[in-house]
């Protein structure tokens, strides 16, 4: 609860300030929330040559009051954990998840809360290169569902944090920088890499026939899970199909209500 509530002197200012060219306010939660670019800023440790993108749900204008604001920081390289203020973030992990220990250790997430608000702050720190590899990923399984009927043979496996990388980027707004991956490589990636969600999410004949089985062992409990679970994975296709590029099935009944299909 400290640090939710600590005040502008005590959060990080390592970051690099000068390259900001101006402080944006915008609204969230219906009006309800004010949030400042600037005061964003002061949580981050960016390079003048590195771009951050402000995203999530809030940001989306679809997120609640337990929802998150996702920022992601596409850089050339991570900060190491020996450079960060360790102690003015609630946490700071790496790569793997893990919780920073070593000085040389890099930085790939912090947590933190919005001044004064119990909103909690994602900071992501993706490299450019990673940020390639995976559009170059997208575009081969893209490629591989016009070659496959089967899901199971689709190439180009994308994580669900990359899922989530580039939904962000898509759908969010840069607060800082400039880079040519975010509003042309990543724009043009969209109807692709929805397509490719909705080929990988769509149900299919055989998860079909294992709700017919259940039935037919008068396995009511069974088969009405396993229907329960068919029903989800065809409206999320369809969802996709109409170009969501959302994988977190959580907000499957928010985009089938904004579906114009």
């Amino acid at each position: 609860l400290a640090r939710r509530n600590r005040s502008t002197e005590d959060r990080p200012t390592e970051c690099t300030m000068d390259a900001v060219t101006s402080d944006c306010n915008f609204d969230i939660l219906g009006g309800r929330q004010r949030i400042s670019s600037g005061e964003l800023m002061r949580f981050l440790h960016v390079a003048e040559c590195d771009t951050v993108v402000l995203g999530g749900t809030l940001v989306e204008g679809i997120g609640n009051e337990m929802s998150d604001l996702d920022i992601n920081v596409l850089a050339k390289e991570r900060p190491r954990f020996g450079s960060v203020r360790a102690s003015k973030h609630a946490f700071c992990h790496t790569r793997e998840m893990d919780m920073c220990s070593s000085p040389e250790e890099e930085v790939f997430m912090t947590m933190d809360y919005y001044p004064n608000t119990d909103i909690h702050i994602d900071i992501e720190y993706w490299l450019f290169s990673e940020i390639v590899n995976i559009i170059e990923r997208v575009d081969i399984g893209y490629r591989s569902t016009l070659k496959h009927c089967d899901v199971n043979y689709i190439e180009g496996d994308i994580s669900r944090k990359e899922h989530l990388l580039l939904h962000r980027l898509m759908q969010g707004r840069v607060i800082y920088g400039e880079s040519d991956i975010v509003p042309t490589k990543i724009h043009e990636l969209r109807d692709k890499l929805a397509y490719y969600m909705y080929r990988k999410n769509m149900s299919h004949y055989w998860f079909f026939k294992d709700i017919v089985g259940a039935l037919r062992a008068s396995d009511i409990e069974m088969a009405c899970e396993q229907a329960r679970e068919y029903l989800i994975m065809i409206v999320c296709g369809a969802n996709h199909a109409a170009g969501c590029t959302n994988p977190a099935r959580k907000w499957w009944i928010t985009y089938l209500k904004s579906n114009p299909y």
